[in-house]
């Protein structure tokens, strides 16, 4: 696989691969965390700085083929030009004849921004055509979207054919190779894998990382659907007694043995934030998916806190956050940028990434 540092890049049209699908108000739907876009910068100051012409692409939301004027780049393109000082030059479209010359009459350093890829169907279902005029847009390919490339989608496995011996890996996908690499290869002291969220698939990564792990501290719906025989084992750990809130709004904490399956849980109690602060406070390597429960409240978030701050206090500990909500709410509490070893732009990608080592956007750069 090569790096950017295995090219010539000097007045070349460069066609990368960005994940610029960011959080979205859904009431001004305007921009809510800019991370993801951020993470991009090195890349494209290091292609500047290298006299590139930057063809820069991306999806935005899931318009399911179709466009919808709400996920339109052209928000993405203002912070890049009103808040990270890169002139972008937007198209409303995919591919054509003029923006294929466009491409071509860029000076080097220029970026063109093309409309949301997932405006169109052939996206996601890895378009063979949707590709191949995508590829007429640059001379060396460059994917920098870690966070998107366990998708078999047309801008990143099919457009990889049409550049046999001219595509890549950006420094941020580097990045999160190394620190994960690194991250799986340490040895010594207990790991600690902490697996929330809303998605019931966690269960299923649970399964398949408990060779990898000491410890395995649960939350909320990921806890409750455990089998019993995952329950018995003395690797996972399962909430002592959680947060709920009564139809009036009044909140207490329960035991979860109490809780009738169908009661949503927004938090951890506080018992169980003791509990698996322990844990996280004796823990070599700890890896995080997921926050605790409805912690973008602020009435929920201390089980989110509490364990963030844990983490801070250990340092020791390499530690990988991933999962653009998790992200989000520990920005919200202030603590995303006070120290932690590793924040990744990847959520499905991370947690395929972490069981298997392998992606079908890395494979087909391996070629």
């Amino acid at each position: 696989m090569k790096f950017l540092k295995d090219f010539d890049f000097d007045k070349k049209r460069v066609l990368v691969r960005a994940d610029l699908n960011v959080p979205l108000d859904e009431e001004k739907w305007e921009i809510s965390d800019d991370f993801r876009i951020k993470a991009i910068v090195p890349t494209l100051d290091f292609l500047i700085k290298k006299g590139a012409k930057i063809v820069l692409m991306s999806h935005l939301g899931r318009p399911e083929g179709k466009i919808v004027e709400n996920l339109r780049m052209d928000k993405v393109a203002r912070v890049f030009s009103e808040n990270l000082g890169f002139k972008i030059k937007k198209v409303d479209n995919y591919y054509s004849q003029e923006i294929e010359e466009m491409s071509l009459s860029l000076n080097s350093g220029e970026i063109l921004l093309l409309e949301n890829l997932r405006f169109w169907p052939e996206e996601e279902k890895n378009d063979q055509d949707f590709s191949q005029k995508l590829s007429l847009l640059g001379d060396i390919y460059i994917n920098d979207a870690f966070s998107a490339s366990h998708r078999e989608h047309a801008s990143i496995t099919g457009i990889a054919k049409f550049f046999p011996d001219k595509k890549g890996i950006g420094l941020l996908f580097e990045k999160e190779l190394n620190s994960i690499d690194n991250f799986l290869r340490e040895g010594g002291g207990p790991t600690v894998y902490i697996i929330g969220g809303i998605k019931e698939e966690k269960v299923i990564f649970l399964e398949k990382i408990l060779n990898k792990a000491d410890f395995i501290l649960t939350s909320g719906i990921v806890a409750r659907k455990l089998s019993q025989n995952l329950i018995k084992n003395e690797k996972i750990k399962i909430p002592v007694d959680v947060v709920v809130s009564s139809g009036d709004g009044k909140i207490f904490v329960k035991k979860f043995s109490d809780i009738d399956p169908k009661t949503a849980i927004p938090d951890i109690g506080p018992e169980t934030q003791t509990l698996y602060s322990e844990y996280v406070s004796k823990a070599q390597k700890i890896f995080w998916t997921g926050s605790l429960g409805k912690s973008e409240l602020q009435e929920f978030s201390s089980g989110t806190r509490a364990i963030a701050e844990s983490i801070l206090k250990n340092k020791k500990a390499n530690s990988i956050i991933g999962g653009g909500h998790l992200l989000f709410v520990l920005k919200q509490l202030g603590l995303r940028e006070k120290g932690f070893s590793h924040l990744s732009t990847g959520g499905g990608a991370l947690l395929d990434y972490i069981v298997d080592r392998e992606l079908p956007g890395i494979s087909v750069l391996e070629d």
